[in-house]
């Protein structure tokens, strides 16, 4: 089944400019910006003399959706001469021992192009041994994690691959990670979190042949850099006015459940605990745990020596929008929502810092108001330091397997179909009586005009009420094939969820499909098809 749906916010024409744009106002701009910045890429192994276009998620097998980040990161490179990085996020428990793939019923044999009638459900199997679930599970990150022997592939018992050619796909991936046990040039054993990240860049490259690979960048590395150190001395010596400045920016942007962190109403003498958006990660744990929370003194006191200390998601974020890069690709879960505006923006440039109670710049394009990761890691950086921030932009695609022969049914045509069934019991105009509907709103009015006594405005209301009663009553037929409408779609909508699910693994999608998306990407972009 090809690309369902392609979200590229705001014009992806305008991307490789606006990068293209921020970069040369980073480097022609305050030349301690300008040094800062370069010092920092040169510290992360990427380029300092042509734009940077980032994007990244958690080490893992993703789904075509975060494909689309990384191949947008490499067409817009391309495109303005620059550069594309990944960045992997090893500071992450998410789990990804666990592969979530279609199966069936073991009944009659499937095939490429008649898939059997048993329906296809979602089946988890396991990728890598479960003492790595169980250290996940205790809050111990994929970067501090080993490498793994990849399990072999098996349908759970009593199934089959939901398509034929899923056993194949599944090999290559087992194949691909079993290949990078080692961290690259063989030298010691990779991290749980490497492993991954080759192993996906070998995958997407057998796809997507000639593609240029993103540099990829490691957040539990960052303490090898000069301004994270910098940032993370400031934090704990600024402890209350940089906190205040984040939880200000979480609670005005409502970043899809971030919290705010721990800081006392009031400064305390002795020096009270002001949680920073850090983790600390012991190197040698205990059976509980890995990650800590890291707080500091009202004093400036309680920073980890620099080589435990890791970013939070917003810290992470706008630490690297404010120096390792010239645009960075979020997904929907750290993007504006997909409904936001497509203005152009103006974009961080290392300005200098603002006026208390200027207002925060819109950098990404999106409408003010939106929420998500990039409003409340803007918001906080320019209260806290006054500073600009990267553009952010917006890629995600939904692709879906063949699993089923009916067209995918999309949420939305359920949603509508319940408010008209609801309204329609309101509404005489949705029954096809317009004469009726125009009476209703002319009473309503009437009704809420407060100079009539208000014993003349609850007969009106009566009237009305009267008047729609007797609608649904001539128009029964039209209100229950409404109600079975939405009944009929509810049901289909179950039964067909994992059919058009896109959260599939990337790599189990044909190559003809994978072809699709990146061709739909390069056109988005206006950018050349063979990068």
């Amino acid at each position: 089944m090809p690309v369902v749906e392609l979200v590229i916010k705001p014009d992806g024409r305008t991307w490789a400019g606006r990068a293209a744009d921020h970069f040369r106002a980073l480097m022609d701009g305050p030349r301690d910006r300008a040094e800062e910045a370069r010092r920092f890429r040169r510290q992360l192994g990427l380029p300092a003399d042509r734009p940077v276009i980032m994007s990244g998620h958690q080490a893992g097998v993703w789904h075509a959706g975060i494909l689309a980040k990384w191949l947008a990161a490499v067409r817009t490179a391309a495109a303005c001469g620059g550069e594309a990085a990944w960045v992997v996020v090893d500071q992450d428990t998410e789990d990804f021992t666990l592969l979530r793939v279609p199966v069936r019923d073991a009944e009659p044999a499937a095939t490429d192009h008649a898939p059997a009638e048993a329906p296809a459900r979602a089946a988890a199997i396991a990728l890598a041994p479960e003492e790595l679930g169980r250290a996940l599970r205790s809050d111990r990150p994929a970067g501090v994690l080993p490498s793994f022997t990849p399990h072999q592939p098996r349908p759970p018992e009593g199934t089959r691959w939901a398509l034929a050619q899923l056993g194949p796909r599944l090999d290559s991936i087992a194949a691909a990670l079993a290949g990078h046990v080692m961290a690259p040039g063989g030298a010691r054993p990779a991290t749980a979190a490497e492993q991954l990240a080759q192993a996906v860049r070998e995958l997407i490259g057998q796809a997507h042949p000639g593609l240029p690979a993103p540099r990829l960048v490691y957040p539990t590395r960052l303490h090898a850099t000069d301004l994270f150190s910098v940032l993370t001395e400031r934090m704990a010596a600024e402890a209350r006015a940089c906190v205040s400045a984040y939880n200000d920016a979480v609670r005005a942007h409502g970043a899809h459940g971030l919290g705010t962190l721990l800081m006392p109403a009031a400064r305390q003498a002795g020096g009270g605990k002001i949680e920073l958006p850090l983790w600390r990660l012991d190197p040698n744990p205990p059976a509980l745990g890995g990650r800590r929370r890291v707080y500091a003194t009202e004093d400036g006191g309680g920073l980890p020596a620099p080589g435990q200390v890791v970013p939070r998601a917003l810290c992470l974020t706008g630490l690297l929008r404010l120096a390792a890069c010239d645009m960075f690709i979020h997904g929907l879960g750290g993007g504006a929502t997909p409904e936001a505006g497509e203005a152009g923006g103006t974009g961080g440039s290392g300005e200098a810092p603002a006026r208390r109670g200027q207002a925060e710049p819109d950098q990404h394009g999106l409408e003010p108001g939106g929420d998500g990761y990039d409003r409340a890691t803007e918001a906080w950086i320019w209260r806290w330091l006054g500073r600009g921030l990267a553009p952010a932009v917006l890629a995600t695609a939904t692709v879906t397997l063949p699993l089923s022969s009916r067209a995918p049914l999309r949420r939305a045509d359920l949603w509508h179909a319940q408010w008209k069934a609801h309204a329609a019991a309101h509404s005489p105009g949705l029954l096809g009586e317009q004469g009726a509907e125009r009476q209703k709103r002319a009473l309503a009015a009437m009704a809420s005009d407060r100079s009539r006594p208000a014993d003349q405005r609850r007969a009106i209301y009566e009237r009305m009420h009267e008047l729609i009663g007797a609608v649904r009553r001539a128009r029964r037929d039209k209100l229950d094939e409404y109600t079975g409408r939405a009944a009929e779609l509810r049901q289909r909508l179950g039964a067909e969820g994992v059919a058009h699910d896109r959260a599939w693994p990337f790599a189990l999608h044909s190559p003809e499909d994978l072809d699709e998306l990146s061709r739909r990407i390069a056109e988005a972009l206006g950018a050349p098809g063979d990068a």
